[in-house]
């Protein structure tokens, strides 16, 4: 609960600063972090929230993949018109619940056709 609510508040503080993680300097053309910025950016942070350097940075470079993945599913569906869909699944089955799942598939498909 305590990494969701530092997530949250390091989202609201990037916003408030117009910080976009997905590019340059903070992600390289390779999709690899700008290790040295992302440094920065978590000591500049860490005494603003009250936390340690190093779960701030670990915090950003989760927020920072998340944001790469959701930007590379953007450029796709322009491209394309592909769309990338984020699915949680209940509970029960078999993956781990945090992790998420993505679907690529066109938006006007049935969802019968997305079960088969």
């Amino acid at each position: 609960m305590a990494d969701q609510n530092l997530e949250s508040k390091l989202k609201q503080r990037l916003k408030q600063e117009k910080i976009q993680l997905w590019i340059p300097p903070y992600t390289e053309e390779d999709n690899r972090p700008g290790t040295r910025h992302m440094q920065d950016l978590a000591e500049r942070f860490a005494p603003l929230l009250c936390v340690e350097a190093l779960q701030v940075e670990s915090a950003l470079e989760g927020i920072r993949v998340q944001t790469v993945i959701r930007w590379r599913g953007n450029q796709t569906f322009r491209e394309t018109s592909v769309a990338s869909v984020e699915l949680l699944l209940p509970r029960g089955c078999k993956t781990d619940p945090t992790t998420k799942n993505y679907l690529q598939t066109r938006l006007d498909v049935l969802a019968k056709e997305v079960m088969d």
